[in-house]
């Protein structure tokens, strides 16, 4: 079992220095790290480059091809969006992330063109002066900072999604280093679920199951999201059947509402805010797959 001093020094590493992974280079850093402790405990662990996007990168620890249950989650951080997380609603989730870029865009702008009316033509008319070579270094920090906002800038508030998931997964190979399970942590797991469907590819759907993780650290009701009702989840998380999923595809998640329709289900920004992990639910989690194991 992982002692609490090392799950505290994960916790440091990942819900703090490398909480944010947004960009190549932060990525890059977190995957070097992730991938030392990954490779401390299992020798079975690859780094895989994506085919179709050569600057993302996907770990896979043990047999993805052979396993016959697999453990995902994604280590991406998503862009500040507005409002709760729609884990199923992906457009909407999308027009979400485009509201804060489109606002502060716009204000940008017309503080930008009330400078240069008020300010800059004045000066730009005149003999150059320092006031000049000011407005001139103005101009260049403004044009990379309105740069950035219409690429938008990441969440650093982590810890429920998705650094939870994380946590209990690595938490969870340390603790059972002889798994049959093969786990993966990919990359654009908050650009919808295109990654899914690459490693749902990758599996024979009718003797393989994928269980992805998300946000699984929060406080809301944990639940398995399924193609049909199974006896096996019951005594473990509340359970939502759509018969529109993959049949070898389920997800686990912690959800604030009880709909009937999987594009509304969501959790809230009170408990996304959260800095603290419901470690009950690693309890229950742990059980759950050990349970899965023993089949």
């Amino acid at each position: 079992m992982v002692n609490v001093e090392q799950f505290n020094d994960w916790v440091v590493r990942y819900n703090y220095l490398f909480k944010v992974r947004y960009t190549k280079k932060q990525k890059k850093k977190f995957l070097q790290s992730f991938l030392t402790d990954l490779t401390a405990i299992r020798d079975d662990v690859e780094l895989r480059g994506d085919k179709e996007d050569k600057n993302s990168y996907h770990i896979v620890v043990g047999n993805l091809e052979k396993a016959r249950y697999v453990l995902a989650t994604y280590y991406d951080t998503p862009a500040v969006y507005y409002g709760a997380y729609n884990f199923f609603d992906t457009k909407n989730q999308r027009k979400k992330t485009t509201y804060p870029i489109v606002f502060f865009a716009i204000l940008m702008l017309i503080l930008g063109v009330i400078l240069t009316y008020y300010v800059s033509i004045p000066v730009f008319n005149s003999a150059f002066t320092f006031k000049t070579a000011l407005l001139v270094l103005f101009y260049i920090i403004y044009f990379w900072t309105f740069g950035k906002i219409t690429r938008g800038w990441p969440e650093r508030n982590n810890t429920i999604r998705n650094n939870s998931s994380i946590l209990f997964l690595l938490q969870y190979i340390a603790d059972h280093p002889q798994s049959k399970f093969a786990f993966a942590f990919y990359d654009n797991g908050c650009q919808g679920d295109k990654s899914i469907q690459k490693i749902l590819a990758k599996l024979n759907k009718n003797t393989q199951t994928l269980y992805v993780l998300d946000t699984i650290g929060g406080t809301d009701n944990l639940s398995v999201v399924t193609n049909k009702e199974k006896q096996l989840y019951q005594n473990y998380f509340a359970e939502k059947i759509d018969g529109s999923l993959e049949a070898n595809c389920k997800f686990l998640l912690t959800l604030t509402n009880n709909s009937e329709e999987i594009r509304r289900l969501f959790l809230s920004k009170e408990t996304l805010k959260s800095r603290k992990i419901n470690k009950v639910n690693f309890t229950k989690l742990d059980a759950f797959f050990k349970q899965i194991e023993r089949r």
